[in-house]
């Protein structure tokens, strides 16, 4: 529903799958990449990347070398 407004990040998807068996979280996974959102919808994953259909082009990888060295809440603590 909320797709239909306007694109979205979705954050905390991986505590919510935490409650799934493997078997439920790859089928949540692979009907999440068959849907037809009308916005971009962005699921951060991380813990269960594993589990998602590997090679889908709808899922993008990004290499731990285009992060920066500091998170931007340890810079706000300095």
């Amino acid at each position: 529903e909320e797709s239909e407004k306007n694109g979205l990040v979705a954050h905390n998807i991986e505590a919510l799958l935490a409650t799934k068996t493997e078997q439920q979280r790859r089928q949540w996974l692979a009907d999440c990449l068959e849907s037809e959102w009308p916005n971009p919808v962005v699921m951060p994953l991380s813990i269960y990347q594993s589990e998602t259909l590997q090679g889908n082009p709808r899922i993008c990888h990004l290499e731990l070398d285009e992060f920066p060295k500091e998170s931007f809440l340890m810079r706000l603590a300095m």
